[in-house]
């Protein structure tokens, strides 16, 4: 038996055996949930790694069917390119020509089949073009035909690359398809001599002006490249195999080791499948295929794998997954078991031993004693020890108030003669506050006309406000004015200076003129002379022909006439002389007024730039006078603002004087209803003596123990502070 149990023996074992019961719950129903939640877990991831790896395989799948269709259709498209190069190149016209040509004039087209056979059963052709021949030889190595056949437009053959089976191709149906259609699609076959499936190809040889079939080309084609293609782009990862079937179904070529020209499993499912991935059963096995189709002639790329071995790594991760979740959850179940041993030493018996004592604590046994130096320092250590230090605490406070009860009637009756004279302090309380209460009625008198003045300040500052707002107004009309008659004087001041430019240019003018009319004058002056001179001229030769007599009246008549220009040019000049004089004179007339013109041009011109100046300053001050006004507006509205708001609080003091007069005139009619409470009070302390002896009677129910009670440290947890002692005093 543990020291716990030789404490409290019978107490422990019930509540002991309850709690044991509760922790039980708690594990059990942790293992549970556990359990549960780790098998959902590995449920949920089981199934999803299934579906992720499902959806993975059913995605390769589909990559390798489409690879694999791209890879055939790229090839068929590639033979029947070649075919159609082939067929329509001059050297195989060329060669259908001659085999037309050859078979005609051997009379072929006229010639039994059979006999047909038997005449070139030897050659089986007519070899009318050996370089073609060649030609079609070299070029099988190279696309992968293993042999060539060109036939005139009867089907006889004319070069063939080796020994056909027959001569006569007139009769077969992919001669008959190629001759009407043009390009046959590609039809697959098992070839006897190669032992080896095979594809051929046939198109129409046509004459290039009339269109008209003259002969027809075939080509077979190995598909062994084929497999190997099928084997790298479908490829064997994931152990997908990828299959090339015809529009039958079977098996044309193979990425693994299938046998060729047999029925696909599930070919009837391949051939009906679009993009989707198809399930079937083949061998007792679950399968997944994609099919392509590919080319004109109904072939499809068939993908497909066994889901064994698709989803092989998925169901290895399933296993790890079971596996770790197996050991996850054992080690949760044994850690859980150790939380719960840790839990049972920890919290469950310090726990019973607490409920114990707080069991006899509120039975009203204050004498039990609780160990609490061996706790550890934790939750329950630190319950255990305020559980302590409280029972220690509640043996004090006991003693206390035995101690204090008596002490009680005694304040009492100290309480009752206070109250007399708190009844003599009310009464002198109530003359003061008359006293206030007069005197602050007054101050409400003086702040209500105060108000009024304040209301009168609030009305002038409105109008000193209304005449800055119209100053501002006046300010901007003129600051407007200003600047348009500045705009007028730069219109003035442009005009100006393109009447001084006309000006002057006039002015030049003149001066051009007057040296015009100087050489004009001096050419007047020069004509004149020419006519003095001529004068002089007219008179020697009259002169001269008065002396020559009959043989000088010719010339006579010449000189009279001579003269007589010379008279005319005389007056004229004279005249033209006079003009000139008049046209100097006035030009210097104009001169000199053009000379006075530019001048005052020029003085209206500096008057305006100085009007422009005068009216920029004027605007400027216009503008500064307008901001002084705004500021002016400004500070009026500051002014009204702070004027409203004194006067708000005028009013606001007002009402709180009235209301502090009122306040005086309760707390007199206070302090009469105190001095009447006095004698109450006087009553409730006979009261609260009989209640203190009450208390003390109450209190000695408790048992204390017969070990003195130690008084706990200052600041000690759960023991009552200096306040506490002295309210329990006071009471």
């Amino acid at each position: 038996m543990t020291e716990r149990e030789a404490a409290f023996p019978t107490e422990t074992r019930r509540d002991g055996g309850s709690g044991r019961t509760l922790r039980r719950r708690i594990l059990y129903g942790a293992a549970i949930g556990i359990v549960v939640v780790l098998g959902a877990l590995a449920w949920a991831g089981t199934v999803g790694i299934g579906s992720v790896f499902h959806r993975e395989a059913e995605l390769r799948v589909r990559d390798a069917a489409q690879r694999s269709g791209v890879f055939i259709d790229r090839m068929l498209t590639e033979r029947e390119r070649e075919l159609n190069m082939l067929v329509t190149s001059p050297t195989a016209i060329d060669a259908a020509r001659a085999g037309t040509s050859r078979a005609a004039a051997l009379g072929l087209e006229k010639e039994p089949i059979e006999s047909l056979e038997k005449r070139f059963n030897a050659t089986r052709t007519l070899d009318v073009d050996p370089r073609l021949r060649r030609y079609l030889g070299d070029l099988s190595s190279n696309v992968g035909a293993i042999e060539a056949i060109v036939t005139d437009q009867w089907g006889h053959n004319i070069v063939v690359t080796s020994m056909p089976q027959d001569f006569m191709q007139g009769d077969e149906s992919w001669w008959q398809a190629a001759a009407d259609n043009g390009i046959t699609p590609p039809n697959a076959e098992f070839d006897d001599w190669s032992k080896q499936v095979v594809m051929t190809m046939s198109g129409a040889i046509r004459d290039p002006s009339t269109q008209r079939t003259i002969g027809v080309m075939k080509l077979t084609f190995n598909l062994a490249r084929t497999d190997s293609a099928l084997a790298r782009s479908g490829g064997t990862s994931g152990g997908i195999k990828v299959e090339l079937i015809d529009g039958a179904g079977t098996v044309i070529a193979s990425s693994g080791d299938t046998p060729r020209m047999r029925p696909f499993a599930a070919g009837h499912a391949a051939l009906a499948a679009t993009d989707t991935v198809l399930h079937y059963e083949a061998d007792g096995r679950e399968n997944m295929l994609a099919s392509i189709p590919v080319g004109t002639g109904g072939w499809r790329v068939v993908a497909h794998v066994d889901d064994a071995t698709a989803l092989v790594e998925a169901r290895r991760i399933q296993r790890y997954l079971n596996l770790a979740t197996v050991a996850l959850g054992l080690a949760l179940l044994i850690g859980l078991a150790w939380l719960d041993r840790f839990v049972a030493s920890r919290i469950t018996h310090p726990t019973e031993r607490l409920a114990v004592v707080a069991e006899r604590v509120a039975a009203g046994d204050l004498s039990v004693d609780l160990d609490d130096h061996r706790l550890a320092d934790d939750e329950i250590g630190r319950l255990s020890r305020a559980t302590a230090t409280m029972i220690r605490e509640l043996r004090r406070l006991a003693t206390a108030l035995r101690a204090t009860s008596s002490e009680t009637a005694a304040m009492a009756s100290e309480i009752t003669s206070g109250a007399g004279a708190m009844a003599t302090t009310a009464e002198a309380m109530a003359l003061t506050s008359s006293d206030l209460s007069e005197q602050s009625g007054t101050m409400s008198q003086e702040i209500a006309q105060f108000t009024n003045d304040a209301t009168r300040l609030v009305a002038i500052s409105s109008e000193l406000d209304a005449g800055s707002q119209e100053g501002l107004e006046r300010n901007v009309s003129l600051r407007e004015l200003a600047a348009a008659n500045r705009a007028r004087l730069d219109e003035s001041a442009s005009a100006l200076e393109t009447l001084s430019g006309d000006v002057s240019a006039s002015a030049t003018a003149a001066d051009s003129l007057a040296q015009a009319s100087e050489e004009i004058r001096a050419f007047v002056t020069f004509v004149q002379k020419m006519a003095r001179q001529s004068k002089l001229l007219a008179l020697n030769a009259a002169m001269e022909a008065a002396r020559a007599g009959v043989h000088g009246q010719g010339f006579a008549v010449v000189a009279g006439e001579v003269r007589r220009l010379a008279t005319e040019a005389a007056e004229n000049a004279e005249r033209t002389e006079t003009l000139v004089r008049d046209v100097l004179a006035r030009v210097g007339d104009s001169r000199a007024t053009t000379a006075r013109t530019v001048e005052a041009v020029a003085s209206v011109s500096n008057a305006t730039r100085q009007g422009l100046d005068s009216f920029s300053m004027i605007e400027a001050a216009v503008v500064e006078n307008e901001e002084w006004m705004r500021a002016i507006s400004r500070a009026s509205t500051e002014t009204h603002a702070l004027i409203g708001e004194m006067t708000r609080r005028l009013e606001s003091v007002s009402k709180t004087t009235e209301n502090f007069a009122a306040s005086m005139q309760e707390v007199a009619a206070s302090s009469e209803e105190q001095s009447a409470s006095t004698t109450e009070i006087a009553d409730v302390a006979r009261s609260l003596a009989r209640s203190a002896e009450e208390l003390a009677r109450l209190v000695a129910s408790f048992r204390l123990g017969e070990a003195p009670v130690a008084a706990p440290p200052q600041g000690a947890p759960g023991a009552p502070s200096v306040e506490l002692e002295r309210e329990l005093e006071a009471v």
